[in-house]
């Protein structure tokens, strides 16, 4: 549980400095003061959105809702019998 609140903070610090990286670079190119405003609300909307995106994929049970994305059921390894490894060395 600690290994998956760790990844949570992570992309949603990650995604919080891309969001100030682009309010202090992209967002004084802008001139017209409309495109500004609707930009800021774009991108700090599409932040909230992501934050919750990212919680929602670390910490929700999707077997809730009936759906198994993933299962934790390894295949199985086929390891070659240990005679047929006893032979191919006698060949050699």
């Amino acid at each position: 549980m600690q290994v998956r609140f760790f990844k949570q903070t992570l992309c949603q610090n990650a995604l919080f400095i891309c969001t100030l990286i682009s309010f202090q670079y992209i967002y004084p190119l802008i001139d017209d003061l409309c495109a500004k405003f609707f930009i800021s609300i774009l991108l700090w909307e599409l932040n909230y959105a992501l934050d919750g995106l990212i919680v929602m994929l670390l910490h929700f049970r999707f077997s809730h809702l009936g759906i198994k994305l993933l299962q934790k059921k390894l295949p199985a390894i086929l390891l070659p019998a240990e005679n047929n490894e006893n032979n191919s060395m006698d060949e050699e």
